[in-house]
């Protein structure tokens, strides 16, 4: 996609791969469909620092169980009344100096996908897995590489892009 005779600078590169993750999440929340040259141009960029250290589940898969590696670093508990559900988050410190986290939801429709999105606390936001809910509690981990101390807030959406549960964090 580069043109050797020239080159793109590393911050035009990085806000032209903002700003198509910020395009594919408006198609995301308003169920339209991305074009081709879209997708084609987010499979270029790189991994943006909220991305996952690991790959999410497909849905149908049991979620990641990624081991809590470090000290909980960071907490946080929501209801939402008109959902009906229900999260508790907790972060800690990934062996490889991201964070581990772990999200255990209720009141969750059996069959629903739900995907966990973070929020940086720079205003950075990233869909970083997703699982198909089951009946009762659902636990769903994954770690990512930004530092625990730089997640801020928790969302769960459903598959067509509502929130069902916001969680903020607070230390500990």
């Amino acid at each position: 996609m580069s043109d050797p005779t020239h080159p793109v600078r590393a911050t035009d590169q990085q806000a032209s791969c903002q700003r198509a993750r910020e395009d594919a999440a408006v198609a995301l929340l308003t169920r339209s469909t991305p074009d081709a040259h879209l997708l084609h141009h987010l499979q270029l960029c790189p991994p943006s620092a909220l991305s996952p250290a690991v790959s999410p589940s497909e849905p149908g898969e049991e979620p990641d169980e990624a081991p809590a590696t470090g000290p909980l670093v960071a907490q946080g508990s929501a209801a939402d009344r008109a959902t009906g559900a229900l999260a508790h988050v907790s972060v800690r410190r990934s062996a490889t100096g991201g964070s581990a986290v772990r999200v255990e939801v209720e009141g969750v429709a059996a069959g629903t996908l739900c995907h966990l999105v973070l929020h940086s606390g720079a205003g950075a936001q990233a869909d970083v897995g997703h699982w198909t809910a089951r009946a009762g509690e659902n636990t769903y981990s994954e770690t990512v590489t930004t530092p625990a101390t730089d997640l801020h807030r928790v969302e769960v959406l459903d598959g067509r892009g509502h929130r069902l549960v916001e969680v903020s964090l607070a230390t500990v």
